[in-house]
């Protein structure tokens, strides 16, 4: 969400920018402020990929996990 929440903004300041005839380089200056948390925003995404990654890798047959996973029960009878 914060990265389609800045880029939605910079894309309207933008957009403001460019009706009122301002110059271009005036439309990236007014998004500027938005790049820190599309850049926080994409971190996290990136992140979030690694950690998905590792849990797929984890869990693969014969994986990390094997070994963690307790022993079936025995039943012994009386």
């Amino acid at each position: 969400m914060i990265y389609v929440v800045s880029i939605s903004i910079a894309g309207i300041l933008q957009g403001f920018a460019w009706v009122a005839g301002e110059a271009f380089i005036r439309s990236v200056e007014a998004a500027e402020p938005m790049w820190l948390w599309r850049t926080a925003g994409g971190v996290l995404m990136v992140a979030s990929h690694v950690v998905f990654a590792v849990n797929v890798w984890a869990m693969r047959p014969g994986g990390m996990l094997a070994a963690t996973r307790p022993a079936p029960a025995v039943e012994v009878s009386a």
